[in-house]
C-alpha cells in the first residue's frame, strides 16, 4: 500500500495483509480497502477531476467510488465473484470477456489447496500452472477491453506471477531442499514462461497505451527460494517466554461438504466423476477433525512474548488481551532481551550468525499508528531463511 499511498505503514496502519494481531492474539480477516488510513492516489486523483482505471491492485476490495473504473481481484474465499465500480462493469466484463473460465480455475485451484483433493504433487503442480497462466491471459485481455473503452488519465494494472515462483522455484534449482529431478523436467522453465507471459501482456498494454503515456513499472517484493525456516514461538518456548496449554491441538466438529470433494478424499474420485454435475453439489454432514488455532493452544496467563506471521510482539498488559508485561521498564527490558537473545542465534549446521538485523517498532515506522504494529522485526542475513 505505500506504492500508491506514498506514505510508511505507521502512517497507514496496515503492516501485513491482516489485521491487527495486538487485538485478540489472532491475525484476523484479510485486508480491506477501508481499512486503508491514507488516501490512495486513485482517490487523491479522482477528487482533482482525473479519470482512473485500476485493474487487480492489492487491497482494492471491495471496490471504491472513483472517477472512473475499479476491478478489485478475485478473493480467494470468492472465486466465483469479481466485483467492480461501478458495479455494471462486473456484468459487462463477463459479456464481453468470458471469465467464466478463470474464475473456474481459481475455484478448482482453491478447492485443491484448502481440501487436498487430488493432492498428488504433480496434480497440484499442473494446476497451479494453469490457474496462474489463466489468470494472466484474462487480466490482459480485460485490460486491453477497458483501454479501448473508457477514458482514463491514470491506470494501474497488477499482472502476477507470484503462485508460479511460491510453488514452483524448487523444480529450477537443483540445490533446493525440495527439488525433485523428475518433476524438474517438466516445470524447472515455468517461471520463466510466466515472465515472458507477462513481458508480452505488457506489450501489449503500452502498445494500446500510445507512445504519449507515461510508463512507471513497480515489482511489491522480489523473490527467491525458501531453504530453512525459523520457527519463532518454538524459539520462544525453548527461551520460556511462551507457555502452551497441552492436550490435543485438534478439535472435532460437525460440518457439511459436497458428495464430489467428500468422494475425492476417501479415494473414490473416479467414481465422483461419473455423477451428474447436481449430484456432485449435494451437501451431507461429515465429522471434521479441525487444528485448533495457535492462539488457542497458548497459555497466556504464562507468556510473555509471541510470534505473528513475519514479526514478533510483548503480550503487553492492557494492549493484549491477556496481556502480563507491564509498560514501560519490564516492556523494554524484556524487548532489550529478545533483541540481543536473536543476534546470538546461529544455524545449526553451519554455525553461521543467522540474524542481519534487529529493529524496534519505533526504528521502522513512524506516524500515528506506530503502536498497531509488531513490537520486533528482525531480517535474515542470508535471503533463503525465513
Amino acid at each position: 500500500p505505500s506504492c500508491f499511498t506514498g506514505v510508511n505503514r505507521g502512517k497507514l496502519g496496515l503492516f501485513d495483509f491482516r489485521e491487527n494481531s495486538h487485538l485478540n492474539y489472532d491475525e484476523g480477516r484479510l485486508l480491506l480497502s477501508t481499512d486503508i488510513k491514507s488516501p490512495p492516489i486513485w482517490s487523491i486523483l479522482s477528487e482533482r477531476g482525473k479519470k482512473v482505471m485500476i485493474v487487480a491492485m492489492p487491497l482494492t476490495y471491495p471496490p471504491v467510488k472513483v472517477n472512473g473504473v475499479m476491478v478489485s481481484p478475485v478473493r480467494l474465499i470468492e472465486p466465483d465473484k469479481v466485483k467492480t465500480y461501478p458495479p455494471e462493469l462486473s456484468e459487462e466484463l463477463f459479456r464481453e470477456i468470458e471469465l467464466t473460465s478463470v474464475l473456474n480455475e481459481r475455484r478448482q485451484f482453491m478447492d485443491m489447496h484448502t481440501t487436498k483433493v487430488g493432492s498428488d504433487l504433480e496434480t497440484f503442480m499442473d494446476k497451479t500452472v494453469t490457474s496462474a497462466f489463466t489468470v494472466i491471459k484474462k487480466l490482459t485481455e480485460s485490460t486491453l477491453y477497458l483501454l479501448s473503452r473508457y477514458e482514463y488519465d491514470f491506470g494501474m494494472f497488477m499482472l502476477p506471477v507470484d503462485a508460479l515462483q511460491h510453488h514452483l522455484w524448487c523444480f529450477m534449482d537443483k540445490e533446493h531442499p525440495s527439488y525433485n529431478p523428475k518433476l524438474a523436467e517438466k516445470y524447472k522453465g515455468v517461471i520463466f514462461e510466466g515472465y515472458k507471459s507477462v513481458d508480452e501482456a505488457m506489450g501489449r498494454i503500452l502498445n494500446k497505451a500510445g507512445d504519449d503515456a507515461t510508463i512507471i513499472l513497480v515489482s511489491d517484493h522480489g523473490f527467491g527460494p525458501l531453504h530453512r525456516i525459523f520457527y519463532l514461538n518454538r524459539w520462544l518456548i525453548e527461551q520460556g517466554l511462551l507457555k502452551l496449554k497441552g492436550g490435543r491441538p485438534y478439535s472435532f466438529n460437525f460440518a457439511k461438504t459436497s458428495i464430489n470433494i467428500f468422494l475425492q478424499k476417501i479415494g473414490l474420485g473416479a467414481i465422483a466423476r461419473t455423477l451428474p454435475e447436481g449430484v456432485k453439489k449435494w451437501k451431507i454432514p461429515v465429522v471434521k477433525r479441525s487444528k485448533k488455532s495457535i492462539p488457542e493452544l497458548i497459555d497466556w496467563r504464562h507468556t510473555y512474548a509471541y510470534a505473528t506471521s513475519y514479526a514478533l510482539n510483548i503480550n503487553l498488559k492492557d494492549r493484549e488481551p491477556q496481556g502480563i508485561v507491564k509498560p514501560g521498564n519490564e516492556y523494554e527490558d524484556l524487548v532489550k532481551h529478545i533483541k540481543e537473545e536473536l543476534c546470538k542465534l546461529k544455524d545449526p549446521i553451519s554455525g553461521q550468525i543467522l540474524i542481519d538485523k534487529v529493529l524496534e517498532k519505533r526504528e521502522m515506522y513512524n506516524g500515528p499508528y506506530v503502536e498497531e504494529a509488531p513490537d520486533i522485526l528482525f531480517f535474515f542475513k542470508d535471503p533463503r531463511y525465513s
